[in-house]
């Protein structure tokens, strides 16, 4: 950690301090950094992709008829060198609000801690290590529905080449 001249730059907060009292000495500690995750094996990674498909489809399969396939791939977690494993489907149905309901009771059979949001045409989900969103939107009946794995650890440039592919 370096010391600062007096008049460095600081925080709005400490600014308005600093201008009221500036017989105080401020001093603003960096960040504290967490501690990186293991890093796990591309190996893993494709596997975790594998279980979001696979889940995705027998999910869709069990609570539809309709022939939409997710979209599977890898996208950047929520910290730096990490990624998560994600499926969608977007599919537009007159009886969206049927397969909503059906992926519900589905989820609710197989185990998902689920929770309905808003008026009850979208839900929330988690089961281990996989979260879900659905949704419905009544004007295009449009359903959406969005599963991804909780992020995995394999640093910032495996994470880049991951993600590109």
């Amino acid at each position: 950690m370096e010391l600062q001249p007096s008049d460095a730059a600081v925080p709005p907060f400490f600014e308005a301090v600093r201008r009221r009292h500036p017989d105080v000495d401020i001093v603003v500690l960096p960040p504290e950094q967490e501690q990186p995750a293991e890093r796990v094996p591309t190996a893993q990674v494709e596997a975790g992709k594998a279980r979001v498909a696979d889940v995705m489809a027998r999910a869709w399969a069990a609570a539809t008829d309709l022939p939409e396939e997710a979209e599977v791939r890898l996208g950047y977690g929520p910290q730096p060198g990490t990624v998560v494993a994600k499926a969608r489907i977007l599919s537009r149905s007159p009886e969206g609000e049927r397969v909503v309901d059906a992926l519900h009771t589905v989820l609710t059979e197989d185990g998902w801690q689920l929770g309905r949001v808003g008026d009850g045409s979208r839900f929330l989900g988690r089961r281990e290590d996989l979260q879900i969103r659905v949704s419905y939107a009544e004007a295009s009946g449009g359903v959406l529905v969005d599963l991804s794995s909780d992020p995995m650890s394999v640093g910032t440039d495996t994470a880049r080449e991951l993600v590109r592919q």
